[in-house]
């Protein structure tokens, strides 16, 4: 496949919006409740979800666990990874991809 062709990263204000879609979803009151469930400053968290940082590998898990995510959900909610595109522009890649070859593949789909 080819790379970053179908992908979109989330903006800043998606990012902001999934976090507090989610936190309402964990019924997570505050910014201050959140900071205190993770074990990491407001301010930081603050400026992972404004983009304006990147969390470190130890600042995920936390994250995931307090959030209930998956760490890919995670990078993908803070604008790090691409969305996830659709089975029909990834059956499209893979066709493109293997234009002109005489293989037959199958795609396995596991749902989240």
């Amino acid at each position: 496949m080819r790379a970053n062709s179908a992908g979109r990263r989330n903006t800043p204000a998606e990012s902001a919006d999934w976090l507090a879609q989610r936190l309402q979803r964990l019924n997570i009151a505050t910014y201050e409740e959140f900071a205190e469930l993770v074990g990491i400053d407001r301010g930081s968290l603050s400026r992972y979800f404004r983009q304006e940082r990147r969390p470190t590998i130890g600042v995920i898990a936390p994250l995931c666990e307090v959030l209930e995510v998956s760490p890919e959900t995670l990078l993908i909610a803070l604008g790090v990874l691409d969305k996830k595109v659709g089975l029909t522009q990834i059956y499209i890649e893979i066709c493109t991809a293997l234009d002109g070859c005489k293989y037959s593949f199958g795609l396995i789909i596991c749902p989240q």
